[in-house]
């Protein structure tokens, strides 16, 4: 995941020219623009989570840049939902629409214009050899204010460790901007949830270890009172209370429990133990 410390760094000129990935990511180009979460090659990639930390904020959600003319020009990433707004950026932003996926501002001269919309952005990804992606791409849409068409994309390098931001800004195609990040891209998707199991399954329905010797001990216990009150009824002809197996034991048990915490008690406090 991204970390604040590693997001935030001022990028020289020369950039890292990359291409989007090709492949759409499962079911077609979904990206779920709700949660900032698409599925690419059977791993569930949290694009959100991998940009912003879980949550937007103007020290995370940003890569930097000096363009060639020498400028400053930080670049703000997509919040989930229904997009960012100018009012979650620095104060001259104020005025943007909302729904929003990306931000161009520059520091020095506090222009903030919109980059790219939300609604429409797509993720792509190129597989690995083991079928899972090697690098995933988030590609906004394109944001159209009358005069001037802008978009971009962030592609992430599927690794170990986590890189901060590079962009080459516009560099080679006016008005699309690039960043690249190296971040792990998450584990594979479990099983979609399908309705509840019964008591002792998990989420997804498989049985472990502890559910076993839960199910033994009911099994075991509901065969022996079964069987046991079967053999007193039928082959004993006992009645009543008496068709119960080793009823002494079982009408005694309490007894004993209780016995049994009042000597753990008086060893623990070292007071005189003296038996019911």
């Amino acid at each position: 995941m991204l970390r604040s410390v590693a997001c935030l760094l001022v990028l020289g000129a020369a950039g890292v020219y990359s291409q989007p990935d090709q492949t759409n990511c499962d079911n077609g180009a979904a990206y779920d623009t709700s949660t900032g979460k698409a599925s690419c090659g059977g791993v569930q990639v949290d694009f959100f989570n991998l940009l912003c930390g879980a949550s937007f904020s103007q020290q995370r959600c940003i890569a930097k840049w000096t363009n060639p003319g020498g400028e400053e020009e930080d670049y703000f990433f997509m919040a989930a939902g229904s997009g960012m707004s100018g009012s979650m950026l620095p104060t001259s932003c104020n005025a943007l629409p909302s729904g929003l996926a990306m931000v161009q501002y520059y520091p020095g001269s506090g222009g903030c214009y919109p980059a790219a919309d939300l609604a429409g952005t797509q993720a792509t990804y190129t597989a690995g050899s083991d079928g899972t992606p090697s690098s995933v791409t988030l590609t906004f849409a394109e944001h159209d204010d009358g005069s001037n068409v802008r978009d971009g994309y962030v592609k992430i390098t599927c690794g170990q460790t986590t890189s901060g931001f590079t962009t080459s800004g516009d560099t080679n195609v006016q008005s699309k901007y690039e960043v690249d990040v190296t971040a792990p891209c998450g584990g594979a998707p479990g099983p979609s949830p399908g309705p509840p199991g019964p008591p002792g399954t998990s989420a997804a329905g498989a049985i472990g270890g502890g559910d076993i010797l839960v199910i033994v001990f009911f099994v075991g216990g509901l065969s022996y009172f079964g069987a046991g009150f079967i053999v007193m009824w039928k082959v004993k002809k006992q009645e009543g209370k008496d068709r119960i197996p080793n009823k002494d034991f079982w009408f005694a048990l309490p007894g004993l429990v209780k016995e049994g915490f009042r000597f753990v008690k008086a060893k623990v406090t070292r007071t005189e133990y003296s038996a019911l």
